[in-house]
């Protein structure tokens, strides 16, 4: 009989609806311009442009920059445009809001921009 009773409990236990949520954040890159320029010395200066789409809450992104077959990496402009307006980002190490931070490593650059966005577009401008 303990037996039946203990069967009996775990199958009502097991067929009890269960509410699941999940976070549904995400992002989408909609667009990506490179406008690049090669020098006369062999430098380029290279503007990209990236439109995002954030459903969601986000602290901000990465963009990592191969090393290989190069020389390095100068960051000289950080912009981002939102429905409020366009923002020069300053290069900090604090994580701030609008602000971008630059971490070498041997083989690659990784710029983190810290921009809060929660369910907007934003295009982010960097040039090197």
């Amino acid at each position: 009989m303990k037996k039946l009773t203990y069967t009996l409990i775990l199958l009502f236990l097991f067929t009890i609806p269960i509410t699941v949520s999940a976070d549904t954040k995400n992002y989408s890159i909609d667009r990506l311009l490179i406008n690049a320029e090669i020098q006369n010395n062999g430098d380029i200066i290279v503007n990209d442009e990236f439109s995002y789409t954030f459903n969601g809450d986000f602290n901000g992104i990465y963009l990592n920059l191969n090393l290989n077959g190069s020389s390095g990496y100068s960051i000289n402009n950080v912009t981002v445009e939102d429905k409020n307006g366009t923002y020069a980002l300053k290069e900090k190490n604090d994580e701030s809001n609008n602000s971008y931070e630059i971490i070498n490593s041997n083989d690659k650059l990784q710029v983190k921009i810290y921009s809060k966005s929660s369910n907007e577009e934003k295009n982010l401008k960097l040039s090197t």
